[in-house]
């Protein structure tokens, strides 16, 4: 039994709020080329 090392959990932490920062902002940031491209063909 390998017992968790304090260090690794937080980088763990950091490393997974990276990943999920990152993908809500590239979901927001293709939410928002969808959205601009409606509004392109609206005018």
């Amino acid at each position: 039994m390998i017992h968790p090392n304090p260090n690794a959990l937080c980088v763990g932490v950091f490393l997974f709020g990276l990943v999920g920062f990152l993908s809500v902002t590239s979901s927001w940031n293709f939410t928002g080329m969808l959205i601009s491209q409606e509004k392109r063909h609206d005018a």
